[in-house]
């Protein structure tokens, strides 16, 4: 049973699955959101391996949610927060990869999804391998940082 808790929990560190990209580029820049949008998700993917949980938040904006499968949707940062606190405290994350299968931006809006690798376990515990797929809305915001909305982690069942 506390396995199957640490699973989901962890499947969440897949979760603590975005900080923001830099200053919105002028339309003659060229730059392309998509890859800004990849190089966001690289970013949130970094945090997870260890940053403070205060830092993971400022990958979402403020009343981002974080739906995770077995947990249900924490919406706004005080709510992930309190989810993901306690395991930063208890999980040691050793290894964590999010690769985008598809990215689509209209204006201030993007959505990917794709697929995620961690590496995690118990601290001072052995460490498990967790995969799983993620789908993310993203909110280019007044900043022009690109910050998760709503991120949906869906840990792949175990055989």
């Amino acid at each position: 049973m506390l396995r199957a808790g640490f699973r989901q929990a962890v499947g969440i560190g897949g979760v603590m699955v975005a900080a923001a990209c830099a200053s919105v580029p002028s339309p003659a820049s060229g730059v392309d959101e998509r890859a800004r949008v990849e190089a966001a998700t690289q970013r949130y993917a970094g945090l997870i391996r260890g940053a403070p949980v205060d830092s993971v938040l400022t990958a979402y904006t403020e009343n981002g949610e974080l739906e995770i499968s077995g947990v249900g949707t924490l919406k706004g940062r005080k709510a992930i927060r309190d989810f993901l606190g306690p395991l930063a405290s208890a999980v040691s994350v050793s290894a964590t990869e999010m690769r985008s299968d598809s990215i689509a931006v209209t204006g201030n809006v993007a959505r990917s999804t794709g697929h995620y690798r961690q590496v995690a376990g118990p601290k001072g515990g052995p460490p498990a391998e967790y995969r799983g797929a993620f789908h993310a809305t993203w909110a280019r915001e007044a900043d022009g940082q690109w910050r998760i909305s709503r991120l949906v982690m869906e840990p792949m069942r175990s055989p």
